[in-house]
């Protein structure tokens, strides 16, 4: 190769390297917007903003740099929310179901009394 082509190479490279194609933009851009996250993990876009700059952060957060692994915190965060709901849910049947055992005992009891 002749310097001319050399260099003609390297512009053209450069030139390459340096354009604005909308892959390149799609990488240099955060995958998932503030607002999205928010959406995506069911919380205020304040909330999202502050877990960005470290405040109140959960455990776990990734960021925003990656849609993919965003969504599978989002989803892990729901999921641990539903299960969470549904022992609450399910402590209270319990609780309430006790009550009327023990209430039907006294009952028995009473009735027995008298």
């Amino acid at each position: 190769m002749q310097t001319s082509e050399v260099e003609e190479n390297t512009i053209k490279l450069t030139a390459a390297a340096n354009e604005t194609s909308p892959q390149r933009q799609k990488l240099q851009q955060p995958e998932v917007t503030q607002e999205l996250a928010a959406i995506l993990a069911e919380v205020k876009p304040r909330t999202n903003r502050n877990w960005d700059k470290g405040i109140g952060t959960p455990q776990g957060y990734p960021g925003r740099q990656s849609r993919a692994v965003f969504v599978a915190f989002a989803t892990t965060r729901k999921n641990n929310r539903r299960l969470k709901e549904e022992a609450r849910a399910m402590n209270r049947a319990i609780s309430i179901s006790d009550v009327d055992r023990f209430s039907e005992e006294d009952k028995e009891d009473e009735e027995e009394k008298w």
